[in-house]
């Protein structure tokens, strides 16, 4: 969600737009389709996962489930794996498999789009099972290969025309591709308002290249860069907003690019840093009533 600003000298006060995710369909992720069989090497970690932090979830390594935890956390294995198909079992003693699956709390598989590499992020998500409780995933990803080479490509040129590696200090370095984007787009308040739009701005396509985005744009484009500085970070996601969080000497810090460009009734634009590489407690202390998370989800950020 953005807020648009009303630039007084003295007073802000913040207007909120209904949010619209990367895309209406992930709120519709299960289909029941046709039954297919993949080849599962499930055990084996390909180079975009992300290391999991949560401690509500673990990393499933066999191809069936016992329990609707482990479930849930099957989704989130295949989904970190970066897997487009991918088929497991129920355990014979799981009875309730099939009717968990069909009631899977949709707004939770979100939040596990947030906790993965951009790369390996969905846009859908088709579920089918036979009688005998097997399970296949098909997973349509948010970015093409051909996208994502063209966004590796931008952030290697953007690192050297910005001089990123020229700043010793982490914090400028994110500072400076933190400005940059915030200074090179604009909301796109059409698509948060309707869900359409003429630009890509639900993605780092739309924040790099054609100067809109809304929340999910501004958070890719950062992550893509920070996993270009090798820094561990995830977003943080609730049904209204999706931020970034990124860890700096041990410590998770806070960055939404999107509050940090926020819009004035009059037009102007500026780069503020209210959200830019702050504490969890801080964050809180603002009460904007927009960047609550789940904590079981996030535990570790505190």
């Amino acid at each position: 969600m953005k807020r648009i600003l009303i630039p007084l000298e003295v007073i802000l006060i913040f207007i909120s737009f209904s949010y619209i995710g990367t895309n209406k369909s992930l709120y519709s992720l299960i289909d029941n389709t046709e039954y297919k069989i993949a080849n599962n090497e499930l055990y084996y970690v390909k180079e975009n996962t992300k290391e999991n932090y949560s401690g509500s979830l673990t990393i499933i390594d066999r191809d069936h489930v016992n329990n609707k935890e482990e479930l849930y956390s099957m989704f989130y294995t295949v989904l970190n794996n970066g897997y487009d198909i991918y088929t497991f079992k129920c355990s014979h003693n799981y009875s309730t498999c099939l009717t968990d699956l069909d009631k899977i709390d949709q707004d939770v598989l979100t939040t596990y789009n947030s906790l993965v590499n951009p790369k390996n992020s969905f846009k859908t998500i088709k579920t089918s099972y036979t009688n005998d409780k097997k399970i296949t995933l098909n997973i349509e990803k948010k970015y093409t290969d051909e996208e994502l080479t063209k966004i590796d490509n931008e952030l290697d040129r953007l690192i050297v025309s910005l001089k990123i590696n020229s700043y010793p200090d982490i914090k400028d370095k994110i500072k400076v591709f933190h400005d940059y984007i915030a200074d090179h787009n604009v909301y796109d308040s059409v698509r948060a308002q309707t869900g359409e739009s003429n630009y890509h701005s639900n993605t780092a396509i739309g924040a790099l290249f054609e100067g809109y985005a809304i929340c999910d744009g501004y958070s890719d484009a950062l992550s893509f860069f920070l996993d270009k500085l090798d820094l561990e970070n995830v977003k943080v996601t609730n049904k209204e907003h999706v931020w970034n969080i990124v860890k700096i000497n041990d410590e998770w810090l806070h960055i939404d690019l999107t509050w940090d460009d926020p819009i004035y009734t009059n037009g102007t634009q500026l780069t503020i840093h209210d959200y830019f590489l702050i504490t969890t407690d801080k964050l809180e202390s603002k009460e904007d009533n927009e960047h609550s998370f789940d904590e079981k989800i996030y535990d570790f950020i505190k």
